[in-house]
């Protein structure tokens, strides 16, 4: 911050407001089905974010959203649900990174 830089005064007001959305990953809690882009994240019936990018994570047989939350909904463990093709899929908001080290869900 002790030099000027493109976005310098945006960075500012974030770290003086706090920020009000964030990235986040979501898994469907019991589906497989792959989500698509611009569907909506509820709470409670109540629209809070869209589906950024989805796809199957074969590293831990999950499948996988991402999401930008309002930060209170933000905390890993928050059960939201995902409206798609009239469908209502229960999903957890998860902690990065997204990864199975033991490699104990990896079909083999």
């Amino acid at each position: 911050m002790d030099t000027d830089f493109v976005g310098k005064e945006a960075l500012e007001t974030a770290q003086d407001e706090g920020i009000d959305s964030k990235i986040t990953p979501l898994t469907l809690d019991d589906s497989t089905d792959i989500l698509l882009s611009g569907r909506p994240v509820l709470k409670d019936g109540e629209k809070i974010g869209y589906v950024q990018a989805a796809d199957f994570g074969y590293s831990i047989g999950e499948s996988i959203a991402y999401t930008y939350l309002p930060a209170e909904y933000a905390e890993a463990g928050t059960d939201v649900e995902v409206l798609c093709e009239g469908e209502r899929y229960d999903a957890t908001v998860r902690d990065e990174p997204l990864f199975d080290p033991g490699r104990e869900k990896i079909l083999r």
